[in-house]
């Protein structure tokens, strides 16, 4: 399970919630890394197209031997669908209480869901819980005038495509090795690097098996 930061549209704080985490790991591939696989949006937003915006700046935390874990950072999500002025979803109540509700910046809609991920989020698909020593930078963050860096965009697969997006992309890295071996060797018999980029789709940002895009923001 995973604790996540749910701000519930009709409620007066966030509170933390545990959502399900399924971890794959496959040593040959990912040298014994994780895969996390989460779905945010269509357990908690009612969506299965997801958006995303970092909170606060990277951080690192101190759960390794020399006192330096993975770098993480703090991203809050959201249906983009139902924002906007325009928008006939009520304003999030949760997230009005911890900032300054009575002139709001950006008037949020529908629930919001407040996460931590490894860094950098489009090489890995990796999650860290959140506690309530984590809302007040979403406080600041929810109260900040400076436009998000960038953005995340992804859509969550059905759960019986998920495990077909995996295998998929470990056929891919080994077809890639296997390219570079041939290379190495002398004989490119199959030389991916040329016409195609072979880790394309790796790049992509991935989240509950699903492929996404980061969109970088631009001042106003």
């Amino acid at each position: 399970m995973l604790k996540v930061l749910l701000f519930p549209p009709d409620e007066d704080a966030p509170r933390v919630v545990e959502t399900e985490c399924e971890i794959y790991t496959d040593e040959d591939v990912d040298q014994g890394d994780e895969t996390h696989e989460v779905r945010i949006g269509t357990t908690l937003l009612g969506t299965s197209t997801v958006t995303a915006i970092p909170i606060g700046p990277i951080a690192f935390s101190a759960d390794s031997s020399n006192g330096s874990g993975p770098p993480t950072r703090l991203y809050l999500a959201f249906d983009a669908s139902i924002q906007g002025p325009t928008s006939s979803q009520p304003l999030n109540r949760a997230a009005l209480r911890i900032t300054d509700d009575d002139q709001p910046h950006r008037p949020w809609r529908g629930p919001l869901v407040g996460f931590r991920a490894r860094e950098p989020v489009r090489t890995h698909r990796q999650f860290v819980d959140v506690g309530p020593q984590d809302v007040a930078a979403f406080a600041t963050g929810l109260n900040s005038r400076a436009p998000p860096p960038h953005f995340l965009t992804w859509r969550e697969m059905p759960p019986d495509e998920v495990l077909e997006d995996i295998v998929m992309r470990v056929l891919l890295e080994a077809l890639s090795r296997d390219a570079e071996a041939s290379r190495a060797r002398g004989n490119p018999m199959l030389d991916l690097s040329k016409d195609h980029d072979q880790n394309a789709g790796l790049r992509e940002f991935r989240l509950s098996g699903a492929t996404g895009t980061t969109t970088t923001s631009s001042a106003r």
